[in-house]
């Protein structure tokens, strides 16, 4: 059974918000921020939407209180309904002009694919579209797809910001505890005692997976060294962490020898 990660909760609290706002339905009673209520709302949202609208995404998570991140605070659950909504028409808006300008080029004579004014760092997106917008240039001048030429002219402005969401959970408080799920060690409880959930869902995301790879490598250590003149060799990137590892596997290693 695959385990829920912060992505895809998110992006399934998303989807279900989104469609809500599109059907007018309710989930936890959001509160869509139109732009003419910005004033109303505190800082973050503002900026959250400001940004969403500049970098075609929503900018909500990065910006949001941390300990309103993922829950359903209506201030956030509005923030993210209404960033989807104007990076949407942010990205539709560059679509129309693009497909504009195609379609004027070609109905003239050349025959150049659409560009993008920006473009977005999700590169299979951002493909799609242009996939779609080359398609619909083709069709409403009478041309092949094929006929289109990508221009080296084209060259877009890439306004994507650095992602924020992994970064803002490693608290202090977060590190140290996956420093020990590195080290094999089970810390799942002090993950579910952490403040927020966005620190302790990527905690316990996090801790599962760092433990897991630790005590892999420990037992692929541990079999090989049962093997006369078996190596003692953890395959883990961190110096200390591997040392620890290998530690540990030449104790099970001779404890067998022992018997």
């Amino acid at each position: 059974m695959s385990r829920a990660t912060p992505f895809s909760i998110a992006v399934a609290s998303t989807v279900a918000l989104l469609s809500a706002h599109c059907s007018g339905t309710s989930v936890s009673d959001p509160t869509p921020i139109a732009d003419g209520r910005h004033k109303s709302e505190p800082e973050w949202v503002r900026a959250a939407l400001d940004q969403s609208r500049e970098m075609m995404e929503s900018r909500c998570v990065a910006l949001a209180p941390l300990d309103v991140v993922y829950t359903p605070d209506p201030t956030f659950e509005g923030c993210m309904v209404d960033g989807m909504v104007i990076a949407g028409d942010a990205w539709q808006k560059v679509y129309d002009d693009a497909l504009n300008r195609c379609v004027s080029a070609s109905k003239r004579s050349a025959a150049e694919a659409c560009c993008f004014a920006r473009v977005t760092d999700y590169a299979n997106d951002v493909a799609r579209r242009q996939t779609e917008c080359d398609d619909e240039c083709a069709r409403r001048t009478g041309r092949n797809e094929g006929d289109l030429v990508h221009s080296k002219s084209c060259q877009p402005v890439r306004v994507s910001p650095p992602r924020l969401g992994r970064s803002r959970a490693h608290t202090p408080a977060v590190v140290q505890i996956v420093s020990g799920c590195q080290r094999g060690r089970d810390e799942a409880a002090a993950c579910n005692g952490l403040p927020t959930y966005l620190e302790r869902t990527y905690c316990g995301t996090y801790c599962e997976a760092e433990r897991s790879k630790f005590n892999l490598s420990l037992s692929i250590c541990s079999m090989a060294a049962e093997e006369p003149g078996g190596p003692i060799k953890c395959n883990l990137a961190d110096p200390e962490i591997r040392a620890e590892c290998e530690t540990r596997c030449r104790e099970r290693a001779n404890r067998v020898e022992m018997r």
